[in-house]
């Protein structure tokens, strides 16, 4: 069998998708043939809400790093074009589309444009699949709508689409039958990580590995050491997760010598300088566990890494065990500086308290620290936003990453924020939560938003003192853009000195 994966994505990130490598190296042990197709590398011009100025305002949170050839691939030729030859010349018997929500509509431009005489089987999954499961089947273009994990569910379609086995015996699915959908009932989750194969990173281009941190170019591997979360966050996918699929909260690890068995493997195959952990929490293991992980990494590995973490989770012993295995740079969740929203609205229990003692933790033992930080939340008003500012201020992370916040479907804060008529209309647009905000709500104006988003980092960056001509840059008239422009500058020679002294 030929199975021909879609990345769809709109931004070249030197990101491999882990879904994917999982998937593909099942098929591979089963005996089938595997393709990639990846729109990153695709002049995409498919309308966004892309603000005029953004793009220079996110040069002050990722400065310009000058990639290797290597690392570059941009193809001018229509991507839908692209996509119908290479189903045409590789003819492939099942298309499998990995999306998140955001760029769903490369995939739904895709499909509605595939012109193949022999239309071969379409299957989706992933967050989106998961989260969006009603609106796919009322969009009638798959076949195969998996909700749940789909490592086991993957070789059951493949079986099918070979005429093997009844769809019925397919796990985690809606599928298709005679014009009309049928959900399966879900499987059990895996519960043994370790009983996954190694990831199939054969699929991927050079291009897939380079990515920028810190002003210098690395090539870069990806890895998630857990699946699950404990938290009862409201905007996020793992509680729709563990609702579909009727399974209780629970976080899965893998093995520390699993672990690091792959990623010295996938180290020495790749040429690899970097790794990224892209758990959601990498410091929820038990501190014994994580200290096993953390020596075997230092052991074996050695290389730099990167990784995501609540608040809670962080320790003095867990900050100095990072920083004993070459850690050199981790993202801690703040969202808002306001407790009432990160309570009321987020469902997260984190005070404002520790996240001041979590990133004093992990500075004092050397790592840089990045707090990300979401706008325009339900609810949220301007004094807020401010709160927010203030909050990371006094908690001095090294970098501060706003975004504008996304409801997606599915999640308790997206539901509602349909429910209340928040959200405009976007499905035919591409959205980039660095620069678009698909919401509009009563108690703050969108442009009081946009104004806080571009001062973001000239607040993160420029001292207190200046916090009224600040003011004036969240202004979009020409006195507002000058002032922008001006402080803009100011900011930007001082990260490229600091980049400067690092390197």
């Amino acid at each position: 069998m030929k199975v021909l994966f879609v990345y769809a994505e709109s931004e070249q990130g030197g990101f491999k998708p882990m879904g994917i490598s999982l998937l593909s190296s099942i098929l591979l042990k089963e005996g089938h043939d595997r393709l990639l197709f990846d729109t990153s590398i695709y002049d995409i011009n498919i309308k966004g809400r892309v603000h005029e100025i953004l793009t220079s305002e996110a040069q002050l949170v990722y400065p310009h790093v000058n990639m290797p050839d290597a690392a570059i691939k941009r193809i001018s030729k229509d991507f839908a074009l692209s996509f119908n030859e290479t189903i045409e010349n590789y003819k492939p018997d099942l298309v499998a589309f990995s999306t998140t929500s955001l760029m769903y509509v490369l995939v739904e431009t895709l499909v509605r444009e595939l012109k193949s005489k022999k239309r071969p089987k379409l299957a989706i999954g992933g967050i989106h699949a998961l989260s969006y499961t009603d609106d796919l089947v009322s969009s009638g273009m798959f076949d195969y709508i998996c909700y749940g994990e789909g490592e086991n569910t993957i070789k059951e379609i493949v079986k099918h689409v070979a005429g093997e086995i009844e769809a019925s015996d397919i796990p985690n699915i809606v599928v298709k039958i005679g014009g009309k959908y049928i959900k399966n009932k879900p499987s059990v989750i895996i519960s043994n990580l370790d009983d996954l194969p190694f990831y199939d990173w054969s699929l991927y281009m050079d291009y897939h590995f380079w990515r920028p941190y810190q002003g210098s170019a690395y090539r870069m591997g990806d890895y998630q050491s857990s699946r699950g979360c404990p938290y009862k966050c409201l905007f996020c996918f793992y509680n729709t997760f563990y609702k579909a699929n009727k399974e209780v909260k629970t976080i899965r690890f893998y093995s520390a010598d699993r672990c690091i068995s792959e990623m010295e493997e996938l180290t020495k195959c790749y040429d690899l300088h970097f790794w990224k952990f892209h758990d959601s929490d990498f410091l929820l293991r038990p501190e014994k566990d994580f200290a096993e992980l953390m020596g075997e990494y230092n052991k074996r590995i050695g290389l730099p890494f990167v990784c995501n973490t609540n608040a809670n989770s962080v320790s003095k012993e867990k900050a100095k065990l990072l920083k004993s295995a070459n850690c050199k740079s981790v993202t801690l969740g703040l969202e808002s500086g306001s407790e009432r929203i990160r309570r009321q609205v987020l469902g997260k229990e984190v005070s404002n308290k520790k996240i001041i003692e979590a990133v004093s933790f992990l500075k004092n033992e050397g790592l840089r620290v990045c707090t990300s930080n979401m706008l325009g939340l339900p609810k949220e008003t301007e004094n807020d936003l401010r709160e927010t500012i203030s909050l990371n201020r006094i908690a001095s992370p090294d970098l501060a990453e706003p975004s504008f916040f996304y409801p997606f479907k599915g999640t308790e804060l997206g539901d509602n924020c349909y429910k209340n008529g928040f959200v405009k209309d976007h499905s035919s647009e591409l959205v980039n939560l660095r620069t678009d905000y698909v919401m509009e709500m009563p108690q703050i104006s969108n442009e009081t938003l946009f104004g806080i988003n571009r001062a973001f980092p000239l607040y993160m960056n420029l001292p207190e003192w200046l916090d009224q001509i600040i003011r004036l840059a969240e202004r979009y008239d020409n006195t507002g853009h000058k002032v922008y422009q001006t402080l803009h500058h100011i900011v930007q020679n001082k990260i490229n000195k600091r980049l400067d002294k690092k390197q």
